[in-house]
């Protein structure tokens, strides 16, 4: 489904995000 596909690129960006800022 394209919504369960959005949540799922919104939490790889997090994530992403996350490590970026934790070095």
């Amino acid at each position: 489904d394209q919504k369960q596909l959005d949540r799922a690129k919104t939490s790889t960006k997090s994530a992403v995000l996350m490590n970026l800022e934790s070095r």
